[in-house]
């Protein structure tokens, strides 16, 4: 009997994990239960020093700006390895979770270049984008 249950644990627990593989997005970590990080890995595109990649944060309850109410915003990231810099391309804003729902503002204007604060969400998917050291050799 233990062993079916522990069968049907992991059964349940490595659908989960495959759920989010097909969806594209890999949690990259939580922020005190309001809010969680996604990086998309199919999404990450290496070039000279920089790379992109998307990545979403999904929050626990509504968040409100202005009069616009959203769930979920995904960006698109563009990261320079070497100087340690970040700065965002593009991001939407969704009514759902995970990028589900209405699509309730879009934003295309790249950010100017910053460097990356230790501890930010920024920091986090710099980590991500920038893990292996390919860009050294530029």
């Amino acid at each position: 009997m233990r062993k079916l249950i522990l069968m049907l644990l992991l059964a349940v627990v490595s659908l989960d994990v495959m759920a989010e593989w097909i969806g594209g997005w890999k949690m990259l970590g939580s922020s005190g239960g309001e809010m969680t990080l996604y990086v998309n890995p199919s999404t990450l595109d290496k070039e000279g020093k920089t790379t992109k990649i998307w990545y979403m944060k999904d929050y626990k309850s509504v968040q409100e700006e202005a009069s616009d109410k959203y769930m979920s915003i995904s960006f698109q990231g563009e990261y320079d390895c070497k100087e340690s810099k970040g700065r965002t391309l593009s991001y939407i804003w969704y009514s759902g979770h995970k990028g589900s729902g209405n699509v309730i503002h879009t934003e295309e204007t790249p950010d100017d270049w910053r460097s990356v604060v230790s501890g930010s969400v920024q920091e986090s998917v710099f980590k991500y984008a920038c893990d292996r050291k390919w860009w050294q050799w530029w």
